[in-house]
């Protein structure tokens, strides 16, 4: 009888876990969205930064930027907090009187993992339609943006050129302290 037990409390599991909604790789920019949406006017780079936290893979998008550059715990954290205040400055500064407002257009899996959503959204209502690429990945918090391409560039692409050219004449904490400086970022 317990042998029973054991095999229907599986067979119980296994219909509970195949019924589980997969995840919509569309939720993060939704919930940036909303969490933009829901920031006071006129919005400022602490809330949008710590908005951009909320649904970036921050710890990803650190160890794709260092590119297997040795770093300290403290490093990796000076630029997940870095890369935050920069995509945050880079959102206010392309930011018209509304939040934006991002219509999925088409979900895609990627051979790599992940997931890439293209949006599109209209940031006044006389230019043409902006798209952007989400690349999506799942990690153990959930669904995260890792990325985001506009016009076929790489957000994190760049950001990696970047400190590749700047850590070539300075050293890696040199380059930390000036792009917090650049963010308005009091070093830790």
């Amino acid at each position: 009888m317990p042998a029973f037990r054991i095999l229907l409390a599986c067979l119980i599991a296994a219909f509970t876990l195949a019924a589980a909604p997969a995840p919509d790789p569309a939720q993060p920019i939704q919930d940036f969205a909303k969490a933009l949406q829901a920031l006071p006017a006129p919005l400022t780079q602490p809330p949008v930064a710590a908005a951009v936290a909320a649904v970036f893979d921050l710890p990803g998008i650190a160890a794709t930027t260092l590119d297997g550059r040795a770093a300290t715990p403290d490093q990796t954290a000076r630029l997940q907090r870095i890369t935050a205040n920069r995509l945050a400055r880079d959102i206010l500064e392309e930011q018209t009187a509304t939040a934006p407002q991002w219509a999925v257009s088409e979900t895609r899996t990627l051979d790599r993992g992940g997931w890439l959503v293209t949006t599109v959204a209209r940031v006044t209502p006389d230019a043409d339609p902006e798209t952007l690429q989400w690349r999506i990945v799942e990690t153990p918090e959930g669904l995260r943006i890792a990325d985001v391409l506009k016009g076929g560039a790489s957000y994190v692409a760049r950001l990696e050129r970047v400190l590749e050219r700047a850590l070539q004449v300075r050293s890696l904490d040199d380059v930390l302290a000036g792009m917090e400086e650049e963010y308005g970022l009091a070093p830790p």
